[in-house]
C-alpha cells in the first residue's frame, strides 16, 4: 500500500500548488508572539485597571472585544514585514477564499450565540 492510500485526504499533495510558502523563520515567530501577546494584553489590561479603581470606564466590553484582535494585527504586521505588501494582500486573500460546503452554513449562521454568553459568564466578576 502506497502512502497516499493510507491517507484518503492530505493538505500536502504535491498538486496543492504550496511551493510559494516557506516555514516562518525564528525571528518572525519571536515577533508574531510578542506583539500578539503586547496587543491583546495593552487593550485587556485597561478594563482590569478600571474595575480596580484606577479610573473610570463606562464601557470596557469594546476593549475585550479589541484585545481579542490582537493576533490577527500581529499576523498582518508580521507577514507584512516578511513578505512585503504583495504577501499581505495573498494572505488576505488566503484567509477570505470560500472553502466550505454550502451544507454547513446554515449551522455557522443560525447558531446560537454562545460565545457572547461565555465572555459574559468569564468576565462579569471585571465589572
Amino acid at each position: 500500500m502506497s502512502q497516499e492510500q493510507l491517507i484518503p485526504f492530505s493538505v500536502f499533495k504535491p498538486s496543492d500548488n504550496r511551493t510559494s510558502q516557506q516555514a516562518p523563520s525564528r525571528p518572525a515567530l519571536i515577533l508574531f508572539f510578542i506583539l500578539a501577546f503586547g496587543l491583546s494584553w495593552l487593550f485587556w489590561l485597561i478594563p482590569i485597571l478600571a474595575a480596580r479603581g484606577l479610573f473610570h470606564l463606562s464601557s470596557p466590553f469594546w476593549f475585550l472585544v479589541i484585545g481579542a484582535f490582537g493576533p490577527l494585527v500581529a499576523s498582518f504586521l508580521v507577514t507584512c514585514w516578511k513578505g512585503g505588501v504583495t504577501a499581505l494582500l495573498q494572505f488576505i486573500g488566503r484567509g477570505l477564499r470560500y472553502q466550505i460546503g454550502i451544507q454547513y452554513l446554515p449551522v455557522i449562521f443560525l447558531q446560537p450565540d454562545q460565545p457572547k454568553h461565555f465572555g459574559n459568564l468569564a468576565f462579569s466578576h471585571l465589572f
